[in-house]
């Protein structure tokens, strides 16, 4: 890959209510891949304070591709510094409605759903939090 400057390694620790931890890495994604969604929710919504919001923005941007079928939160631990994140997990209703938001939003496929990464409000969020 001459001449290509890899994008750095995303990580991030995900923790479930039943305290079990998990951790996985995105391995060279491109510059701004995965935050073109976050990006929007943050220009057209106030900060997140729970999942109901967030969960709510969402289903709006979606909506010009489909129904939201599925979609699953869960908070995320940054570094220190950096403020807190969800991870968001969802399945559109239709797979032309996924082929559609993963090329206007860069979500990443992970499994058979999409991915990406919102931020909230970490002073203010009410969402469970189990570290």
């Amino acid at each position: 890959m001459r001449g290509i400057d890899p994008a750095p390694i995303k990580s991030v620790v995900l923790h479930v209510s039943n305290g079990l931890g998990l951790s996985f890495r995105i391995k060279r994604v491109p510059p701004n891949m995965d935050f073109a969604m976050n990006r929007s929710l943050k220009s057209g919504f106030p900060p997140f304070d729970n999942e109901q919001s967030l969960q709510s923005a969402i289903e709006s941007i979606c909506a010009s591709f489909g129904n939201v079928a599925e979609l699953k939160i869960l908070s995320a631990r940054r570094e220190p510094g950096l403020g807190l994140q969800c991870a968001c997990f969802l399945r559109m209703d239709t797979s032309e409605a996924d082929t559609k938001l993963k090329s206007k939003f860069k979500v990443i496929d992970f499994g058979d759903e999409l991915a990406f990464f919102a931020d909230v409000d970490e002073a203010k969020w009410a969402g469970p939090r189990s570290w």
